[in-house]
């Protein structure tokens, strides 16, 4: 079973009389409680002579909890799994304040935390997202966060009372002894607290904080880093003390959290924890969805991307209690990135790879997936799915048929015919060998619709499901390029991209070529451009516009039913993203 560990110590500031700050990632299992308990525990011991340390948003449960917040039990035991953490902190660190995230009952918040509502007007929502202050074996203070965010995978005014309006009643310092010579004043905020501003109310410019202590669960995205960078530099300078910051680490359902931790003064010197403890930067910021061009991706970018897809689809695995995995062979380019990552993720002798020629499948799809499972020391196995295919065909020729003598009316459906019996083999196999079984569709297809319900979308994670088409192929490129030289097969690159569901078949001669529709996908879904407005912006022409947009809107009834994948741009199907099914299209 793959094991979830803290991560290593991040960044440190020094501040007041000699005072250490560290901020410092881990990776909890969300509703773990023994199991973060001890997480934090040894992040603090690792983190060497610190006087403070700081940690995640809601670090004790997880990130995001969603209604399990609205279980008395579970904000209960949450809450007690803090002051069962306090006493022991101070048996194994004493004399060290550690500042984290935890969910806090209404009527039981720490010193110094209030919500702007009363209680008992809450409804059914229990609970405030707290920064406490751990220190001398009790919770010496704490804040109750003001922003709660409802955009994108967000959704916190449905289980958390807000943190109160005026300073003054849910005031953002605490001020603790560290020993009998030392105090600090430590400003608090809480992740969107930042982001808004709310945090600055009584603490900028006033000189009561010698340093500001921020908690955060800010899920992965390309770019992220550098918008918070500038984020932590700009409070450092408006607090005049020092600011640190420490992100969550590891996957959650469709959010990957990269662990980076900032620590910035006023003077402008900056010290990082790199996302998923990489040597280096993104290097770019934000995509833009108009210009994107994946081949103009500095590869540091692209080794960001790899890391929280490797870390996504290991984390799901042992989160979910999964350490194998199978996936579904073609010889494309789709499914050899995705067994990269998940041999990458979980090592190649936990992976089966299944090829499953048909009817129209070439010889050199069969090789390039075999030659891809050797590349990555995976179990290989072939399936033909001709008989399964052609035996489906025979039991509905009398019940779907057409009256003109051909088998089917609608073409597709012997297409889909062929994808179906290839997802009954590989949850079979999964069934069978207690796999996960991980999709390969990637953003582009699943946008237009151009993925089979029930055929090549089945299984239980979808890695790929946020990356652009031309980005799957950057990737290829770039895992080609690292240590240990080739992986996936030059020709699984090269070749153009085909479901082999019927003779000469290609992908682009159905979608158009892939650059374009890679940007008119992240104009219409990421930055919610219409097609007009695409046209005009130089995507593409007005009548591809509006036919893909219309692919778009129509296909909302298949990603409904998609397995979840990790968030890796701006917004990514399923929570970031909702639409009803059922409505007119314009």
């Amino acid at each position: 079973m793959t094991t979830i560990d803290a991560a290593l110590p991040s960044a440190t500031v020094t501040t007041g009389p000699g005072v250490v700050v560290t901020a410092a990632a881990i990776n909890p299992v969300l509703g773990d409680l023994a199991g973060n308990t001890n997480r934090i525990i040894d992040a603090v011991a690792a983190c060497g002579d610190a006087d403070v340390v700081v940690l995640g948003e809601l670090a004790i449960c997880g990130y995001p909890p969603q209604d399990l917040l609205l279980r008395p039990d579970f904000v209960t035991q949450a809450w007690q799994a803090v002051r069962n953490l306090a006493v022991r902190l101070d048996a194994v660190a004493p004399g060290v304040a550690v500042v984290l995230g935890a969910p806090a009952p209404a009527d039981d918040l720490p010193h110094g935390a209030a919500v702007g509502v009363p209680a008992d007007a809450g409804g059914a929502r229990l609970a405030a997202n707290v920064a406490v202050v751990l220190l001398h074996g009790r919770v010496v203070g704490g804040y109750a966060k003001r922003s709660l965010p409802t955009y994108g995978t967000f959704d916190e005014t449905r289980v958390f009372l807000p943190g109160a309006a005026s300073a003054r009643g849910n005031t953002p310092v605490a001020t603790v002894q560290l020993d009998d010579t030392r105090s600090l004043a430590i400003g608090l905020a809480v992740c969107e607290d930042l982001w808004t501003g709310q945090w600055v109310e009584g603490v900028e410019g006033t000189g009561v904080v010698d340093v500001v202590c921020i908690p955060n669960a800010s899920p992965y995205e390309v770019g992220k880093d550098q918008v918070r960078v500038g984020l932590v530099s700009a409070a450092a300078v408006a607090a005049g003390v020092p600011v640190v910051y420490a992100n969550l680490e590891g996957g959650q359902d469709d959010v990957v959290f990269d662990g980076h931790c900032i620590a910035a003064t006023p003077g402008g010197h900056l010290v990082q924890r790199q996302p998923f403890g990489l040597p280096e930067p993104c290097g770019q910021g934000p995509i833009d969805p108009v210009a994107f061009d994946a081949d103009l991706m500095a590869d540091t970018a692209l080794a960001q991307v790899w890391a929280a897809l490797v870390t996504a689809t290991r984390d799901y695995a042992a989160k979910t209690g999964f350490d194998r995995a199978v996936v579904g062979l073609s010889g494309g380019i789709d499914s050899a990135v995705t067994a990269a990552v998940v041999a990458d993720a979980l090592g190649g002798h936990n992976l089966l790879g299944v090829t499953m020629p048909g009817p129209h499948s070439s010889p050199m799809s069969a090789e390039d997936a075999e030659a891809l499972a050797g590349n990555l020391a995976a179990d290989f196995a072939t399936a033909p799915i001709g008989g399964i295919a052609e035996a489906a065909t025979g039991a509905l020729r009398d019940v779907v048929a057409s009256r003109n003598g051909t088998r089917f009316a609608n073409p597709v459906t012997a297409e889909n015919l062929q994808a179906r019996a290839r997802g009954m083999v590989l949850m079979a196999v999964s069934n069978d060998t207690g796999r996960l079984l991980v999709t390969t569709g990637n953003k582009s297809e699943y946008a237009v619709g151009y993925a089979t319900l029930y055929g090549d979308m089945a299984g239980g994670f979808a890695v790929l499901k946020d990356l652009p088409k031309t980005l799957v192929y950057a990737l290829a490129r770039w895992r080609n390029r690292q240590p240990g030289g080739t992986v996936i097969p030059d020709r699984s690159i090269t070749r153009p991209a085909s479901a082999e569901l019927s003779a000469d078949q290609s992908d682009e001669d159905t979608l158009g070529d892939y650059p374009t529709l890679d940007r008119i996908v992240l104009a219409h879904v990421d930055a919610d451009m219409n097609a007009a407005t695409i046209a005009t912006a130089g995507i593409c022409d007005a009548e591809r516009a509006a036919r893909t947009v219309r692919m778009i809107e129509l296909a909302e009834y298949k990603r409904r039913q998609a397995a979840p994948g990790p968030k890796i741009t701006s917004r990514a199907f399923g929570s970031d993203r909702r639409l009803p099914i059922a409505r007119a299209l314009a």
